[in-house]
């Protein structure tokens, strides 16, 4: 049942969309619902005293100016007089080479993301010893869409118990703080269901569609259950696809949105392929 926090305020819902889901409030955007100034925003469940406040301070900066769709993001692709797409050999910036990313992980398993440089302290040479780069987190959510996150006191084995019990949905984003060309992406799989799971990859998953984000990469819905344990998939685009990085709106993100049976961990290898200059 969602909770409702009214305001009065003039607004622009797709730019205060944004900027909520910016915030560090980790409770799941629903939907906000506006008539002239009356303004009431309604969340998957009630916010902490503490998200309330940041809710208050979002609102209250807010500016409803609408966002222009080429301030939010970029995914340009080279076309002919005829606005047809093109497949070009040189496909990037001179400066810029490969750079693909792997990351690996396990549905509804906490602290299962892989995501390390190979740096590590000269004295620890161990699997784990190198640095997380930072750039990817997992996202937990149980059948209301609500985030599931660790409490303050709780473990880690007791907040595993609760992602058994209800995760039904795992979601892995990236986001480098770089501009990239993306090109395509393969996937492997550990564990695969018998049941059905669907997975999609999606850019920009923060930014509204009528401002040119949520492109889905794989639509559809891949089924996992019909790959063979350490089977794989790929795709790739032909062409490259500029993502443009924006620490505010998070056009550069790319999120693997998994949606599985009850607790269910496939293990899942993401190898995102792209130009850049990192």
């Amino acid at each position: 049942m969602s909770v409702k926090y009214s305001y009065i305020k003039e607004i622009e819902s797709d730019r205060l969309t944004l900027e909520i889901r910016g915030s560090s409030i980790v409770i799941a955007l629903d939907y906000i619902n506006v008539e002239g100034t009356a303004v009431d925003i309604y969340f998957k469940a009630a916010l902490s005293t503490e998200e309330v406040t940041t809710l208050d301070g979002v609102v209250a900066a807010h500016d409803p100016t609408p966002i222009p769709r080429s301030e939010l993001i970029k995914l340009d692709e080279p076309k002919d007089g005829e606005g047809r797409q093109l497949t070009r050999h040189v496909i990037t910036i001179p400066e810029w080479h490969y750079s693909p990313r792997s990351l690996d992980f396990y549905t509804a398993k906490h602290k299962s993301l892989y995501n390390r440089s190979h740096y590590c302290p000269a004295n620890d040479a161990t699997i784990d010893g190198g640095a997380d780069l930072g750039d990817a987190i997992m996202k937990f959510y149980d059948a209301t869409n609500t985030l599931l996150t660790q409490g303050a006191e709780e473990s880690d084995a007791d907040f595993q118990i609760r992602l058994t019990a209800n995760c039904v949905k795992t979601d892995l984003e990236f986001e480098p703080t770089f501009n990239y060309d993306i090109i395509g992406a393969k996937l492997q799989f550990r564990n695969p269901p018998t049941d059905r799971a669907y997975f999609w990859v999606v850019a920009a998953p923060d930014v509204p569609e009528a401002y040119g984000g949520n492109v889905v990469f794989m639509g559809g819905g891949m089924n996992a259950s019909f790959f063979e344990d350490k089977g794989n998939f790929e795709c790739d685009g032909k062409s490259v696809s500029r993502v443009t990085y924006d620490g505010t709106y998070h056009s550069g993100k790319v999120a693997l949105i998994t949606k599985h049976g009850v607790g269910v961990q496939i293990g899942i290898q993401f190898i995102l392929q792209f130009y850049s200059a990192h």
